[in-house]
């Protein structure tokens, strides 16, 4: 223990005695003065608080300030200094240290202590913490084996409320139920019997035991001996047991009794009682029984029909064959199973039926098959039509299966003959039929709408392409009254005036007239739109000349009359080409006979005289250019054709569009410069992309050769331009451009900007371009420009996604 130097007042015998006692004792100990100075400490606090803090106070410094900056110590610790440097003692237990350190549980005893008259402290700490962690792990454990009481205690509760409910619930389930209980003693042959039993057996309800003997004379004779045979001590083992027997009650009826029973063991192992239930199942037994007098009546009921009628288990193995079977096949119930029926199926029959059968039971579904049986009398094979349909329990198994056969040889026959008469005039009316292939295809494609009416005029049928054309909704009734459902309906003249409700369709079908084709103006219920409906009605009569209904039915036809109009434009647009055809094959033609005609009056063959050569050029080359523009012509028509086929040829390769443009204009630079059209032309460099080089020089060619026609004397643009993945061809002309009627058709074939004679050409042109940009999956468009003229724009890519090969013309 060390001192400090300037603690003088104490007796120095004092200091010496409590240095030796301090440094000889195993706990901490601590004496400050009044002034909380450190006045003794021993080398095990020194020791402790270098090791939980890393830091100790020395002898003469202030207690107060090293237990400010200690974790949560200076508020407890300088509380119980002052409280010992009053005189009283204090002790706590406190945790000393950190977690950087360690920590330490700690009884600390603070007292005053006398040294001479100047007043101190002091207080001894002893390591505890082993003590209190026992103390909390057994408060912990405690805690568990009070909480594990406590759930067992709840279980136990629950356990007796579920019991009591359970027996409740039994209690009340036997009071209602045709269920009776019983307690029968192996040792003493006695039983208890409750009330239900009691009241089956036809005996006075009571408590009491009753012997063996008693039991067995309500049993039924028959079963008697069984029963008593399996109560006796010797026949019986624990374990369970069920069986079925009868009794016989006071009255004389005989009722059956199913039961089912635990037997237990006693002390010494062996069977000692038997606890049991037994349920009246009398209508079950008497179900059983009518059950099998109904299979044995629909069996004799099949033994006489003239259809074929058969079972089988869920394993597919037969049951049962009627007599029709047997007398048809001479085969019986034995020499049908295993396959054995297979024999009298025909074998070009058996692979079908192998499958339908495999797929029924894949299926667990019907199966229907038409094969060949051979009948045992003559050995002939007939036709049959083969049903198996399964019946499932519950659970989707299948319990049973059930087949017919029913002989199908007069149908087939017939249906054969039939098919011999079709073919016949199938042969007779091919070409008929070729003809008429596009009208029943329009035929086959139009929905009528059919309502048919009671005689008081309600309707009982409404088709559904009726509920569509009338708008009727889906949930609407259609068993309304007839004046309900005329209410819905507007009906007007095609002039569009109103009808007087006895001059509708269905009122004149319903006064007994025949109509067809009478045309109205109609309006849907949904949705307000008017439309044209072509009626046809007539009577319904009964066997007594009676009308009894009334039918109409009806049809749409606004389309009709939409595509009439559209095929009245198509006759006359090819009544329009077929007058510019003639005329531009014609004028060719005609120029090409005359110079040959010409030429062949000149040579004369007697003398050998022939037409200058000079004479002979100029006329070849007019007939050369009348023959090439021939062959235009009907290449133009050529190309048509297979575009309307889809067989345009296509020969995709590497083509510079600014290059291929440049040349192509050069072609045309003679009739350029005849029709005063001075050329523009301007080309981005490397536009390359995989295209047809000859299909889109006519594309170029077609732009330049309409610009020449319809804007001479006009200046004529083109450009070639690149953008991103795609090449951009625009062709412009300052002409009086296309009237606006003419726009929207102006890709379509047989078509031209205008109605003049003097424009040559079959007016293909735009078609036949619009054709070759699509096969390169591109597009070509009139774009809307300021100004006049007209100014075409065909964007290619500069590499189709997948790129057509060429099919043969």
């Amino acid at each position: 223990m060390t001192l400090s130097s300037n603690v003088t007042s104490a007796p120095r015998e004092t200091i010496s005695l409590l240095r030796a006692l301090v440094e000889q004792a195993p706990d901490l100990i601590v004496a400050i003065d009044h002034d909380f100075r450190l006045l003794i400490c021993n080398a095990a606090y020194t020791e402790e608080m270098h090791r939980l803090y890393g830091e100790a106070p020395a002898v003469g410094d202030d207690v107060r300030a090293f237990l400010a900056h200690l974790p949560d110590q200076s508020g407890p610790a300088e509380q119980a200094w002052s409280q010992a440097l009053a005189g009283r003692e204090v002790t706590v237990t406190q945790t000393v240290g950190d977690p950087v350190h360690g920590q330490e549980v700690y009884e600390l005893s603070y007292g005053p202590l006398h040294l001479g008259d100047q007043p101190a402290a002091f207080h001894i700490a002893r390591r505890v913490t082993a003590r209190v962690r026992e103390e909390e792990q057994l408060q912990r454990r405690g805690a568990e084996l009070e909480a594990k009481v406590a759930e067992q205690a709840a279980k136990l509760e629950r356990a007796a409320e579920m019991l009591q409910e359970r027996r409740a619930r039994l209690a009340a389930a036997l009071s209602v139920s045709d269920v009776g209980t019983f307690r029968h003693d192996v040792r003493t042959q006695l039983s208890s019997w409750d009330e239900n039993l009691q009241h089956f057996f036809g005996v006075e309800p009571g408590e009491q035991l009753r012997s063996l003997g008693e039991f067995l004379q309500i049993v039924h004779p028959g079963d008697r001996a069984s029963v008593q045979a399996n109560m006796e001590p010797v026949a019986i083992r624990p374990g369970r047991r069920s069986g079925m027997f009868r009794i016989v009650q006071p009255g004389g009826e005989i009722r059956w009794l199913q039961y089912r029973a635990q037997v237990f063991s006693g002390e010494d192992g062996k069977p000692a009682y038997m606890i049991g239930a037994c349920a009246d199942v009398t209508p079950l037994k008497q179900a059983e029984h009518e059950l099998k007098e109904r299979e044995r009546q629909l069996r004799e009921l099949a033994d006489y029909m003239p259809v074929i009628v058969w079972t089988q288990r869920p394993d597919a193995s037969l049951e049962y064959v009627n007599r029709r079977w047997q007398d048809y096949t001479g085969l019986d119930l034995r020499a049908s199973h295993a396959g054995g029926w297979r024999q009298v199926v025909h074998p070009d029959d058996l692979r079908s039926a192998d499958a339908a059968v495999a797929r029924a039971r894949r299926h667990k579904e019907m199966f229907e098959v038409e094969c060949r049986l051979r009948c045992v009398t003559d050995g002939a094979y007939r036709w049959h039509l083969v049903r198996s349909t399964p019946m499932l329990d519950p659970k989707g198994r299948v319990q049973r299966w059930y087949g017919t056969a029913v002989d199908i040889e007069e149908r087939v026959q017939s249906e054969q003959r039939l098919e011999q008469i079709k073919a016949d005039l199938q042969r007779v009316n091919s070409n008929l039929a070729r003809s008429l292939a596009q009208f029943e295809g329009i035929i086959g494609s139009i929905s009528d709408g059919l309502i048919l009416f009671d005689a008081a005029g309600n309707r009982v049928v409404v088709n559904a392409a009726a509920r569509r054309l009338h708008g009727i909704p889906p949930e609407a009734d259609i068993r309304q009254t007839r004046s309900q459902n005329m209410a819905d309906f507007d009906v007007r003249d095609l002039a569009g005036n109103p009808l007087p409700p006895e001059a509708w369709p269905s009122s004149r079908a319903l006064k007994g007239e025949i109509f067809a084709g009478v045309e109205v103006r109609m309006r849907r219920i949904d949705n307000n739109v008017e439309w044209v409906a072509s009626y046809s009605g007539a009577p319904v009569y009964d066997e007594h000349g009676r009308q009894i209904y009334a039918v109409i039915t009806f049809r749409d036809v606004s389309e009709r009359r939409a595509a009439e109009q559209a095929l009245q434009t198509a006759v006359e647009a090819r009544d329009r080409f077929l007058s510019i055809a003639s005329h531009e094959l014609r004028t060719p033609l005609t120029t090409l006979i005359m110079q040959l005609q010409m030429t062949r009056r000149r040579i004369d063959l007697e003398t050998g005289k022939v037409p200058p050569p000079a004479d002979l050029v100029k006329t070849l080359d007019i007939a050369n250019r009348q023959a090439t523009r021939l062959a235009k012509l009907v290449d133009e028509l050529l190309d048509v054709s297979r575009s309307g086929l889809n067989r345009l040829e296509f020969n995709f390769q590497p083509t510079d569009l600014g290059q291929l443009t440049a040349e192509t204009c050069g072609q045309y630079a003679t009739a350029l410069e005849q029709a005063h059209c001075p050329l523009v032309l301007s080309a981005d460099a490397g536009v390359v992309g995989e295209w047809d080089t000859a299909r889109l020089e006519q594309v170029i060619g077609t732009l330049l050769s309409n610009a020449i026609k319809y804007a001479a004397g006009t200046p004529v643009h083109v450009a070639v331009r690149r953008r991103n993945d795609q090449a951009v061809l625009t062709v412009r002309d300052h002409g009086p451009g296309i009237p606006p009627a003419n726009r929207a058709k102006v890709f379509d074939r047989f078509e031209r900007y205008v109605e003049d004679d003097a424009i040559t050409g079959l007016g293909l042109g735009l078609f036949l371009a619009r054709e070759i940009v699509r096969g390169h999956q591109g597009e070509i468009e009139l774009t809307p420009i300021e100004g006049p003229g007209a100014c075409f724009t065909v964007t290619l890519p500069l590499k189709p996604k997948e790129a057509k090969a060429p099919t043969a013309a």
